[in-house]
């Protein structure tokens, strides 16, 4: 039966190796976390566990999971109309399971995987060897929470980042991204890292996620790769385009050279990448739910002890609405590492490790100099 494959990484295990074929327009995996598309016969994995989302009740395969909620995505009405979504007869449309966005940049899992293909042979002279992805975000609860450890409630979404690719024996690595609206220069080549030559941050700011998972990546040795990046997260719209890239990168990574690291190890290293590579003092919340997102699930997360729980989001009179404020967001050059820094600030004020551990009654004894700052976070 046609259908996508994917890796079970709640339970870290790896896919096994099988024989490249054409995914063809049904092999699209569902919003949730990372998976393996394809991979090219190299040597058995016998651990693998693979879940097949194309099989049915009464089929070869489990059932694919009901979404059960609609997440629409939609552009900002013209100016001087009222922001109605009766306006929008594509944002007030009932579409179980499917991102609502803008027809000229919506584009599904197997869309983007087709076009990530094109693009290799074309850059490459060949077919890529491995396909992954991993998935953007959106979060429900909890706004500049996880890195005061506390509780978020995000989940992963259909929009997503696919990465193909293929290894290489001259110790290089070549990149291409395919994104518009990513800086110049959008094809790079470098060596891999070694311990007298660690990779370094410059430019293109898009490179620096993928070159932070490389240099920070636990296992060895890297072989060299060459790699086309495609994604339907939008930059800068604030849906973890980042966080998707890196552990899209990640997942890249551990076809090439298995990690024995746990979920969270993983997320650390992706979260890592972001704070020495981009620049960027994020929490953990992006990178977790990139790895642990279930289709028809949002994700509770504990951002101190990185206990996470599933919440189901089942009922079919629930719908998601995503509007894209036409207003770009980048953390680095954000007030996002400001209002970090205050927090922390605040918390050492009053003998915390951090806010989470801060009570109402504590902030309303602070003086008026204080007790401004955390509100805000």
């Amino acid at each position: 039966m046609a259908g996508w494959v994917g890796v079970d990484t709640e339970r870290g295990t790896r896919a096994r190796k099988e024989q490249l074929r054409s995914p063809g327009p049904a092999n699209t995996c569902p919003a949730g976390r990372p998976a393996l598309l394809w991979k090219a016969r190299r040597r058995p994995a016998p651990r693998a566990k693979l879940v097949d989302w194309a099989g049915t009740a009464g089929g070869a395969g489990p059932a694919r999971p009901d979404l059960g909620r609609c997440v629409q995505l939609c552009e900002p009405t013209p100016r001087g109309s009222a922001p109605s979504i009766q306006s929008r007869p594509d944002c007030a449309r009932q579409s179980r399971g499917v991102s609502v966005m803008a027809a000229s940049e919506q584009r599904q899992p197997g869309e983007l995987l087709a076009k990530a293909r094109r693009a290799f042979l074309e850059e490459f002279g060949a077919e890529p060897e491995l396909a992954v992805s991993a998935p953007g975000r959106v979060n429900l609860i909890g706004e500049h929470t996880d890195y005061n450890q506390g509780l978020v409630l995000p989940m992963a979404l259909e929009l997503g980042t696919v990465l193909v690719g293929s290894p290489r024996a001259d110790g290089l690595i070549s990149l291409l991204t395919t994104s518009e609206d990513a800086d110049e220069p959008r094809r790079l080549q470098f060596p891999l890292p070694t311990t007298q030559r660690p990779l370094e941050p410059g430019a293109p700011h898009w490179a620096n996620y993928v070159k932070g998972v490389i240099q920070h990546y636990p296992a060895a040795p890297l072989p060299g790769f060459s790699a086309v990046v495609v994604s339907s997260v939008p930059l800068g719209g604030g849906l973890s385009s980042s966080a998707s890239l890196e552990v899209a990168t990640y997942t890249f990574l551990q076809q090439l050279c298995p990690d024995s690291g746990t979920i969270a190890a993983r997320a650390q290293v992706c979260q890592r990448a972001e704070h020495s590579f981009a620049g960027v003092p994020c929490g953990i919340m992006d990178q977790l739910i990139a790895l642990l997102g279930q289709k028809g699930h949002a994700l509770l997360i504990d951002c101190r002890s990185l206990e996470t729980s599933l919440v189901p989001l089942l009922d079919p009179r629930l719908a998601v609405l995503i509007t894209n404020s036409n207003v770009r967001h980048s953390l680095g050059s954000s007030e996002y590492p400001l209002r970090r820094r205050q927090c922390e600030e605040v918390a050492r004020a009053l003998g915390k490790e951090s806010l989470r551990e801060v009570q109402l009654e504590e902030l309303e004894g602070t003086s008026a100099k204080l007790y401004p700052l955390p509100q805000h976070c």
